[in-house]
């Protein structure tokens, strides 16, 4: 795919004609969590911290003048996060519970509209 029709959607994007390949994307997680039992098994709290480093991530990028996708690589991205779960049984039949999760995105690639919108699901 060239200019062309396109020329002014890939111009968007900060290229010239489209991409004829893409390379491969990589993640690599790592999490570290404890797991623990209180008070006769009644009260329970779990947590987690975890990162991915995410590299190559793949997007299909849109032209809406040729109605056209393409997928390419859009950068990289590190994500962190924790997360933390609570849980009080007062009594068999009642279960109080309370989880919270933090997650951190940063991300580094071309400053393009492709990049801006890149938000790894």
């Amino acid at each position: 795919m060239n200019g062309g029709v396109c020329g002014s959607n890939l111009a968007t994007y900060g290229l010239t004609s489209g991409p004829s390949k893409f390379d491969s994307d990589s993640l690599w997680t790592y999490e570290l969590g404890s797991k623990n039992r209180f008070d006769g098994n009644r009260l329970s709290i779990d947590g987690a911290l975890y990162t991915t480093n995410w590299k190559n991530i793949q997007q299909s990028l849109y032209l809406p003048t040729c109605g056209y996708y393409f997928t390419a690589n859009v950068g990289d991205a590190k994500i962190y996060g924790g997360e933390l779960e609570i849980n009080y049984r007062p009594i068999s039949e009642l279960t109080l519970g309370l989880s919270a999760v933090l997650n951190t995105l940063t991300s580094r690639g071309p400053p393009t509209r492709a990049r801006r919108q890149s938000v790894p699901g």
